[in-house]
C-alpha cells in the first residue's frame, strides 16, 4: 500500500491510485470537501457523514475517549466578582495573570524564576484584593498543581472566594486570561 501512496499537487491530498486516502482526525470534513469538487447531490454532507459513522475501518480509528466539555462561566455581574488566571513562563521567568471578567482588566504580577508555590500565588492574590478591588467572589483557573494545593484553597476558603476551574484540556474554556496572555 506504501507504494501506491502520492500527493497530488493541486490540492495537496494524499492519494492511493484514483483514491483520497483521508486521515482518521479530519475525515469527515475532508471526505465532503474532496466530494463537493466532483460530485453533487440533495443531502449528501449527511450522506457522507452517516456513511463515516457506520464504517467499520473509519470508527476503529476514531479515539475512545470523547472530547472535554466546556464548563460554561456564569457572567460577572459588576467588575473583580470573577477572576480569571493562569500562570505564564517567559524568559525563564513566571508571571501570575489575572483578569476580571466583567471589564477583561488584566494584572501582571512577575515572580524571579520559575519556582512558583501555591505560597506565592496567595500573598498575590492578597496583595491585589487589597489594593484596590477587594477579594473576588469566584476565582476561575485552570489545573496547575499551585490552585489546586491546601494553602490555597484554604485560603480561599478563609477569604470567601469560591474556586472554580476551567475545563481540563480545553484552554478555550479559560479564554479570557489566555487572550490576557496573548495581549501582553
Amino acid at each position: 500500500m506504501r507504494s501506491q501512496l502520492a500527493i497530488e499537487e493541486t490540492d495537496r491530498m494524499i492519494v492511493a491510485g484514483a483514491r483520497v486516502v483521508i486521515l482518521a482526525e479530519c475525515r469527515t470534513t475532508k471526505l465532503r470537501q474532496r466530494a463537493r469538487l466532483s460530485v453533487y447531490w440533495p443531502g449528501m454532507d449527511n450522506d457522507i457523514l452517516n456513511a463515516a459513522k457506520t464504517c467499520q475501518s473509519c470508527t476503529e480509528k476514531l479515539p475512545s475517549l470523547p472530547r472535554e466539555l466546556l464548563i460554561q462561566h456564569e457572567a460577572a455581574t459588576r467588575p473583580f466578582e470573577q477572576l480569571h488566571s493562569d500562570i505564564a513562563t517567559f524568559n525563564g521567568c513566571d508571571f501570575f495573570i489575572i483578569a476580571d471578567q466583567y471589564s477583561g482588566w488584566p494584572d501582571v504580577i512577575p515572580f524571579p524564576n520559575k519556582n512558583t508555590t501555591a505560597r506565592l500565588i496567595v500573598n498575590a492574590i492578597r496583595d491585589f484584593s487589597i489594593r484596590g478591588p477587594g477579594a473576588p467572589v469566584k476565582f476561575w483557573s485552570d489545573n496547575v498543581p499551585q490552585f489546586n494545593a491546601v494553602e490555597f484553597k484554604d485560603f480561599a476558603r478563609d477569604w470567601g472566594i469560591s474556586i472554580a476551574n476551567s475545563s481540563p484540556y480545553y484552554p478555550q474554556s479559560n479564554g479570557l486570561v489566555e487572550a490576557a496572555i496573548s495581549s501582553i
